[in-house]
């Protein structure tokens, strides 16, 4: 684990959690300050209510699956997650 974070220290651009419960919310809102700062400003926590409309103004439709507004069938999704 310490090679990847030498190798590859945040290497994604965003994380995305999506239709979280408010349960999960309040554990996450406990646990953020804890978290680097980097990591705490590319992460995004989308309640049910706001998870569409935010994930289709941080992604192209082309990379973002139809149940969300997007272009990808479900069955297509994995692929793109593999580039």
């Amino acid at each position: 684990m310490n090679d990847l974070k030498l190798h590859y220290p945040n290497r994604n651009a965003a994380n995305f959690l999506v239709n979280v419960t408010s349960g999960f919310l309040l554990l996450w809102n406990t646990i953020k300050p804890l978290l680097p700062p980097k990591v705490q400003e590319k992460t995004m926590v989308l309640s049910t209510a706001s998870t569409k409309r935010n994930l289709r103004s941080n992604l192209s439709q082309e990379r973002l699956e139809s149940q969300y507004g997007g272009l990808v069938a479900e069955a297509d999704s994995m692929a793109l997650s593999v580039h």
